[in-house]
């Protein structure tokens, strides 16, 4: 039986492609919808957020205005105010020539239309706003080490451009926390017959010396050299005893180590300095008798100065002697040196020789 073909076999390949032409159509459509709705997204995106984003642009304006503003402002106060001789300077209020306690004070007055001023200390700029109220200033330094500081205040103008005056007077003052020396030698009378006495010594210049019992003080200052000089001291019969107190010009105090103990005595020989009286002019004084010269010292000592001049004159030569011995062990030194080198030049000579007269015998 003869097989039949069948001839509607192939429709189906056409209906797979009508089925994908189909399909892409289809597919090409939503592309493009999805590409128009893409679009007008965008679009609507876009024209939403333009309002939003003008508003952060002014905004980084004013930021980046207000940051110009402040570096300028920053460079404005940071340079220095310039010079103008018109301005008074400030007047300084003096100052102790010691100072012991901290911080020292610098004060003064200015100028109506002074708004600050600047503080240098030993030719140094300290402090470069310091406000004024009510045409005062005043300011609080903490020295760091003992010595002399020198202090001076420029009145400073306000405006754009700050200007200052010239620097004012100086004012001084040392800074010292040392406290004077407690070990003093003093002079004064162990005994003495009379009621008061004086009380002398040597401390740090400008010291005051303080003498104190029972209350009762007796005083002087040192002078520039440190000498002091404590009169009439009140005395009680018997034994006295004195603390003394020193107190240098910076108000540092020291107490002195020893005592000060005199003992009055009214029957005492002593006059008011402590030392004998003299004998009553009645009383024969005796003459010193003076000591018997020995003809064999003077002798002897002829003899022994004698010596000692040669020991002298032979001193004075050992110098000399012993200068020429240096010099001659330099020449030595010198001599033994060329002769070494002399000795090496030789034998080098002499080895050039031999390597020269081999090769001529080759």
């Amino acid at each position: 039986m003869a097989k039949v073909k069948n001839k509607n076999k192939p429709k189906p390949k056409v209906e797979k492609q009508e089925e994908k032409s189909s399909s892409k159509a289809s597919n090409s459509g939503n592309s493009s919808q999805k590409n128009m709705y893409e679009k007008t997204k965008v679009r609507v995106s876009n024209s939403g957020s333009s309002p939003s984003r003008v508003a952060g642009l002014g905004l980084l304006l004013v930021a980046f205005i207000i940051f110009l503003a402040g570096v300028v402002l920053i460079l404005i106060t940071r340079i220095s105010p310039r010079l103008d001789k018109q301005i008074v300077r400030p007047a300084v209020e003096s100052m102790p020539a010691y100072v012991s306690e901290v911080p020292v004070t610098v004060s003064g007055d200015v100028v109506d239309g002074i708004s600050e001023v600047i503080i240098y200390v030993n030719d140094k700029k300290e402090s470069s706003s310091v406000e004024v109220s009510e045409g005062k200033f005043s300011y609080d330094y903490t020295p760091e080490e003992e010595g002399e500081y020198k202090f001076e205040v420029a009145a400073v103008k306000s405006g754009l451009l700050k200007s200052r005056s010239e620097k004012s007077d100086p004012v001084t003052t040392t800074y010292d926390v040392t406290p004077p020396s407690a070990d003093i030698e003093f002079e004064y009378p162990a005994e003495i017959n009379a009621e008061a006495f004086d009380l002398s010594g040597t401390t740090e210049s400008g010291a005051k010396v303080t003498v104190k019992k029972e209350g009762e003080e007796f005083s002087a200052t040192a002078g520039d050299d440190g000498k002091f000089n404590v009169t009439a001291i009140p005395l009680v019969e018997g034994e006295n005893e004195f603390a003394v107190e020193i107190t240098d010009p910076a108000g540092n105090v020291a107490q002195a180590n020893d005592l000060v103990k005199v003992i009055y005595s009214k029957d005492a020989d002593l006059n008011g300095e402590g030392v004998m009286a003299e004998k009553p002019a009645d009383e024969p004084a005796q003459e010193p008798v003076a000591p018997e010269e020995s003809s064999q010292t003077g002798e002897t000592g002829e003899e022994v100065g004698e010596e000692t001049g040669a020991s002298e004159e032979g001193d004075e030569e050992l110098p000399n002697s012993a200068g020429e011995l240096e010099a001659a062990m330099d020449i030595l030194g010198m001599r033994n040196l060329m002769a070494i080198f002399a000795l090496i030049a030789l034998a080098v000579f002499a080895v050039n020789s031999g390597l020269v007269v081999g090769k001529l015998v080759k």
